[in-house]
């Protein structure tokens, strides 16, 4: 028994006393393997694992009329508006503007690839502009040459560039898109920085009650919506819900000015006066948001005064008879039209309420969402040529002529002097009341 434990012993420190470098230099190495794994664990698990963010939004849309807030995750136009309406630089670096606003000259930034990998260069600005030559000088140099001067230009220019198969420059490159029939159902989007963003499904309802329905099920984690749902605000307790003004659209009152009593100003402004300050939030609003650097500070505020709107009505022809209308409005509005209704009442005035799922062909007053025109430009909006959108149908040769000469002006300081007086104007003249911004909910898990 003693000879077969001495025999071990002696093997065991032979082969130990042969082997013991290689049995170090694998000790070693199994240590700092270890350490390796140890260190790196984490990051390869939050690689391999990393949870991705379903966001569901309600909508129709095909890859030309994605949302905008989800074409800016994919790419950058040559130039970006601010929160405050100034254009600065994004896919450009930099431009200079000629011959009075006719001509511009776009540098672009070096080093930006697309999502192929493809460095981008002028030549890949795809922009169709009507009455514009858009000329690559080289592959860093873009000229857009114009028929008349036009100075909203570079804000146009923030609109997203792709390529085919939503190929972009920004911060998310598209993996998948899914379709029912002509409109995307989910698009799958992966970050080109892995260490600060996970990936992202966005999923499209065409409805807010499909939208919460699959929000409910656990469908989707976040849900962003212009519409606040009753189920999920009682839901306080288990969920997020934040909230905050979207600030790119507007609720607004649009009179049709060819129809009487609207074509009368006095009458109009009754009506502003008699808007309660629970839907105004203690004033009418310009037209041009108060965070833009165009907006007039010094405009004549329009606050309720059921006492001046009795006056006004007094002053004008409509107080000889009693006036009555309908208020035509889509569902999403019903409420803030209801307590319009009874505002208008307390003068006397009749209203009815007729539900619309399109913009209507005719109409009195019309309660709708009015998008903001990125650039202060509100051309299309209240000239007097302009049939498709000024919906107002409202003529004004003053108004006219500042439109007009706001988008020829290039200097910014004699920009902003012009739109003062617009809005000097409109708010005096009032085709359209703007009531407030409507609020974007976001529900998350």
């Amino acid at each position: 028994m003693w000879r077969k434990l001495r025999y071990i012993s002696w093997f065991t420190s032979a082969f130990l006393n042969k082997h013991k470098s290689a049995m170090f230099l694998g000790g070693l190495a199994s240590f700092l393997l270890f350490l390796f794994a140890w260190r790196y664990s984490q990051a390869a698990f939050a690689v391999i694992f990393r949870q991705r963010q379903v966001i569901g939004i309600v909508g129709q849309y095909t890859p030309a009329t994605l949302p905008r807030s989800v074409q800016e995750k994919i790419s950058v136009g040559l130039t970006q508006v601010t929160v405050t309406g100034d254009v600065v630089p994004a896919a450009a670096e930099s431009w200079e503007i000629r011959d009075d606003g006719k001509t511009y000259i776009f540098k672009m930034k070096k080093n930006i690839l697309w999502h192929n990998g493809g460095e981008f260069k002028a030549t890949d600005v795809n922009y169709d502009f009507k009455d514009a030559d858009i000329s690559p000088i080289n592959a860093e140099i873009l000229r857009i040459t114009l028929n008349e001067p036009f100075s909203p230009l570079p804000s146009l220019l923030s609109k997203p560039l792709f390529k085919e198969g939503l190929q972009g420059l920004g911060p998310y490159r598209v993996s998948r898109v899914l379709f029912e029939g002509q409109y995307i159902s989910k698009i799958k989007l992966e970050p080109l920085n892995s260490d600060l963003d996970n990936p992202q499904v966005i999923k499209f309802y065409p409805t807010l009650t499909q939208a919460v329905t699959a929000f409910k099920l656990g469908q989707i984690d976040t849900l962003e919506t212009l519409e606040g749902s009753n189920d999920l605000l009682d839901w306080g307790d288990y969920i997020t819900i934040s909230k905050e003004p979207n600030y790119g659209q507007f609720v607004a009152i649009l009179f049709n000015t060819d129809h009487d009593p609207f074509s009368e100003k006095q009458f109009r402004q009754a009506l502003a006066y008699a808007v309660s300050n629970e839907l105004t939030g203690g004033q009418i609003k310009s037209p041009i948001p108060d965070q833009y650097w165009a907006y007039n500070t010094a405009l004549k505020k329009i606050s309720f005064n059921e006492d001046r709107a009795l006056e006004l009505l007094g002053e004008g022809k409509a107080a000889s008879a009693s006036a009555s209308f309908t208020i035509h409005t889509f569902t999403d509005l019903l409420d803030t039209a209801y307590k319009l209704s009874e505002d208008w009442k307390k003068l006397g005035i009749e209203t009815n309420i007729k539900l619309v799922n399109t913009v209507p062909d005719d109409f009195d007053v019309f309660l709708t969402i009015l998008e903001i025109p990125v650039d202060p430009d509100q051309y299309s909006l209240w000239h007097s040529i302009q049939n498709d959108t000024n919906l107002t149908r409202y003529e004004n040769p003053k108004i006219d002529k500042l439109l007009e000469d706001g988008r020829k002006t290039v200097n910014l300081l004699e920009r902003k002097e012009i739109y003062d007086e617009l809005q000097r104007y409109l708010m005096d003249e009032l085709p359209a009341i703007f009531l407030f911004h409507p609020t974007k909910y976001t529900f998350e898990r």
